[in-house]
């Protein structure tokens, strides 16, 4: 089973894509962490970084590199035991830690550790409690990803784990986005 300790990234990749996507991530954290450890879950495409750098510094240092093949890089605020009340109780701590005012709410359940339906709901009831709305274009996301026996959470802004959004950012930032492909001919 995962462990939590020093848990600092979870990068999902495109299937097929692990073992290069692994090499690129490791190669942007060694330098800073020669003990970084990337694992292979039981899932497809799903690789769990472990490292000693703060989530936040290994996800910059991740994101600085162009990833080929990985869809989703989070990192990992809070990771506890895969149990719904914990899961929970961790998500409105960091929502009141991070004083957010609304989220959406993003839940991934791989394995059988606990129901995604009661979890969903279970959340969403919480939030509305503390009255933190939950809507689609909130600025910030919560994510919830249960990897059979733990849980990742974070509070991120909207969309930054999306590596598409963060090329197509990059290629705006340089005036490439707008460009057309030209097809050219040999007379």
């Amino acid at each position: 089973m995962y462990t939590c300790n020093n848990l600092k990234l979870i990068v999902t990749t495109k299937p097929g894509k692990e073992n290069v996507v692994e090499l690129q991530v490791g190669d942007a954290i060694y330098f800073h962490d020669n003990d970084v450890r990337i694992v292979h879950t039981g899932y497809r495409g799903v690789l769990l970084v472990y490292t000693s750098l703060d989530s936040w510094q290994a996800f910059w240092k991740v994101m600085s590199n162009p990833i080929h093949g990985a869809s989703r890089i989070v990192p990992v605020e809070i990771c506890v035991q895969a149990n719904i009340s914990l899961i929970v109780n961790s998500l409105l701590k960091l929502v009141e830690n991070k004083k957010v005012r609304e989220v959406s709410l993003e839940v991934t359940v791989r394995g059988k550790y606990v129901d995604e339906d009661e979890l969903k709901n279970m959340l969403r009831a919480s939030l509305l409690q503390k009255e933190i709305p939950i809507k689609h274009k909130a600025k910030h996301s919560a994510k919830v990803e249960v990897i059979d026996n733990i849980a990742i959470i974070a509070i991120i802004p909207k969309d930054i784990d999306k590596i598409s959004k963060r090329i197509s950012l990059i290629l705006k930032s340089i005036g490439l986005n707008n460009m057309k492909q030209e097809r050219y001919r040999i007379d």
